[in-house]
């Protein structure tokens, strides 16, 4: 028996880097986890073949009986099409991952066998069954699985040398009650952790095929890698030991809140660790938008200096920012870039809010009546009704503040703070000399940014790297990987506004107040997307 496993290709996100693979090698950000994960429980007498349509072409013609999908909310569309190719050819197909489980009757029609939940049970009784013909359409995980069962994950069946990194999981779920969030849904509010043994066998499984492959990122996936701070401690210090004995050390990145700020000694064991940015949902500069989703973590302390003091510590803080709360004005963007460039918060994912499917935050909003449609799968977009501002304004708005957070000029000028606030003393990082692929990455920065006749291009390459090695030399090769992924962020936020009129609508007094746009903050969004983002401003 054979089982082909596939994770869909992501349409082009600000998340995807897609737009650097020409300097850095790789053919996507980071390698899928749920696909290895799920081979890892499949039974050593079934074979099974991982597809990741992010770096290579689905076999529509492989000899698999079953065929395996998992999907986020964005790749739902084309999970669908690749199930109805399959199923075209006689094969059964089976679909479980985050889509499946928050929005289950949306899969049912497109797939024979559906899991919803956690696979770690579901999946080896659904191959027990199959095999005695007894099998279910549906396998649902209600209880929570204890993560210390799950095995390691088959890195070996992955190409990870067209991968920026790869992902290792500690934990899963947060202690925390955030009303837009939908990991809580999924995954609970009791954080579940691994042993400490069990990730330094995977992260020493991992080591030499990451070696072999020229790559050294790691990113660790928890929703909260510090959700339980004491379990946290005691892992970075065993990671401590193990990467200090590599030749070649391992850089490590996660998704943590910015409770971090308040505990000196895990911050220092990041460090110690290897650890060099770190994803903090941050969402808003307003108290009150936080406060009315209640996002309280981000409100007990102050959060500018929460933000300095770590990356103080020589940590580069990538934000998660949200607009169009309920507290939210059209004055909030201009509010949120400035608060972006003083806090020096060089990666900042902004996006409209969004609902996902059973969160509070959708159950509050369906009773108020302000939900456009159920569901919600693209980023930058959004699937409710503003309370202070139309649909049109929150768009531009947002058009607005991703365009000019990302041009050459605003950059620079973050990462020129950043390098200001780092510390003078930095812990050795690598050893040794550079891998070939790394040479050949830096060839290629060199001749799109150095060798280029666009002069903002090149004064923003300059400036920083000279800044970065008269002031702190020793952090040129993490501020370099920042000035790469800029061209990244520059050319998908091109592609964001290509085809609109980009304005703050704090000023431009009337964008979104058409007789077009009023009406389409009630019509569904079928029907509205493809003219409620088209963003009309007065010239």
């Amino acid at each position: 028996m054979k089982v082909y496993l596939v994770n869909p290709r992501y349409p082009d996100t600000f998340w995807g880097f897609r737009h650097v693979n020409d300097l850095n090698g790789m053919q996507y950000c980071i390698a899928n986890l749920s696909v290895p994960t799920v081979a890892a429980l499949t039974p050593a007498d079934v074979e099974v073949e991982i597809c990741d349509e992010n770096v290579e072409a689905v076999d529509f013609e492989t000899d698999a009986e079953i065929i395996g999908l998992t999907s986020f909310n964005i790749q739902s569309n084309r999970a669908f099409e690749i199930a109805a190719e399959f199923r075209k050819r006689g094969k059964l197909v089976v679909m479980g991952g985050p889509y499946a489980t928050l929005v289950p009757q949306h899969c049912r029609d497109h797939v024979d066998v559906l899991f919803v939940g956690e696979a770690e049970l579901t999946w080896p009784r659904f191959l027990q069954e199959y095999r005695a013909g007894t099998y279910s359409n549906l396998y649902e995980q209600v209880e929570k699985v204890d993560i210390k069962d799950t095995p390691i994950p088959r890195w070996d069946l992955m190409k990870i040398d067209r991968y920026g990194s790869v992902g290792v999981q500690t934990t899963r779920g947060c202690p925390f009650n955030c009303e837009f969030c939908d990991i809580i849904v999924m995954l609970g509010r009791k954080v579940r952790t691994k042993t400490v043994e069990q990730v330094m066998a995977e992260l020493r499984f991992l080591q030499p095929l990451l070696e072999r492959a020229g790559r050294e990122d790691i990113f660790f996936t928890d929703d909260n890698f510090i959700g339980n701070k004491k379990f946290a401690k005691e892992l970075l210090k065993e990671i401590i030991s193990f990467n200090n004995s590599l030749s070649r050390k391992i850089h490590f990145m996660t998704e943590l809140t910015i409770t971090l700020a308040n505990d000196e000694d895990l911050l220092d064991l990041l460090v110690q660790a290897n650890f060099t940015r770190v994803f903090v949902g941050i969402e808003s500069p307003r108290t009150e938008s936080l406060n009315e989703v209640a996002k309280v973590q981000n409100t007990r302390w102050d959060m500018e200096r929460s933000i300095e003091k770590i990356q103080s510590h020589g940590i580069f803080i990538w934000a998660g920012m949200i607009v169009g709360f309920d507290h939210d004005d059209v004055h909030v963007f201009r509010e949120m870039f400035d608060f972006i460039q003083k806090n020096k918060i060089i990666g900042s994912i902004t996006g409209p809010l969004s609902a996902p499917i059973n969160t509070p935050l959708w159950q509050r909003l369906r009773e108020e009546g302000r939900l456009i449609d159920d569901t919600w799968s693209d980023h930058g977009s959004t699937n409710i009704i503003p309370k202070n501002m139309t649909r049109q304004q929150l768009y531009a708005g947002y058009h607005w503040i991703m365009a000019e957070q990302y041009t050459y000029e605003n950059y620079t000028q973050r990462l020129l703070g950043m390098i200001d606030l780092l510390p003078a003393d930095r812990p050795v990082r690598t050893r040794g000399l550079p891998t070939w692929k790394q040479v050949k990455t830096l060839l290629k920065t060199l001749r799109y940014y150095a060798l280029t006749t666009d002069w903002r291009r090149q004064r923003m390459f300059w400036k920083v790297i000279v800044a970065c090695l008269r002031r702190k030399p020793a952090y040129l090769d993490e501020v370099l990987s920042h000035v790469i992924v800029h061209k990244h962020m520059y050319r998908h936020t091109e592609r964001l506004t290509e085809g609109f009129v980009v304005a703050n609508p704090a000023d431009v007094a009337d964008v979104g107040h058409t007789p077009a746009a009023r009406e389409a903050q009630h019509v569904p969004r079928a029907v509205d997307r493809a003219e409620e983002v088209w963003v009309r401003a007065a010239s």
